[in-house]
């Protein structure tokens, strides 16, 4: 169950990078005469569903690999999630129509695959 969960946090982070990052285009352009950056910035930022809802979620992805490191060992758990997020936000910005299939990247990903294999196996 515990892996179950663990994996639902790295499939929630890695899902809503790519949204996340299309939610916070023009972040850099935003400006306000009368009030501080970092306020125009957070302003911009909650007044946007595109940006609340992904970000709503990776927080429970949060919560969820929190919960699961009570029964994981540390060491293997952050390097999986880590790794599958990565390929999971890969993927789905690829399905978006993200234009970054190097080759460098494929065979990245696919160490990382051979890597989190190496840990599941090495765990059991």
């Amino acid at each position: 169950y515990q892996r179950r969960v663990h994996g639902a946090a790295a499939t929630l982070w890695g899902a809503t990078n790519p949204f996340l990052k299309r939610a916070t285009a023009g972040l850099e352009h935003v400006h306000h005469p009368r009030l501080p950056r970092f306020i125009a910035e957070l302003l911009f930022l909650v007044r946007r569903p595109q940006y609340l809802i992904p970000q709503c979620l990776n927080l429970c992805g949060s919560v969820a690999f929190f919960y699961a490191l009570s029964t994981l060992e540390l060491s293997v758990a952050s390097i999986v999630a880590n790794s599958l997020t990565f390929l999971i936000t890969y993927s789905v910005g690829v399905l978006l129509g993200e234009k970054d299939h190097t080759t460098h990247t494929v065979l990245g990903m696919i160490l990382v695959s051979m890597g989190i294999g190496v840990c599941i196996y090495a765990q059991a």
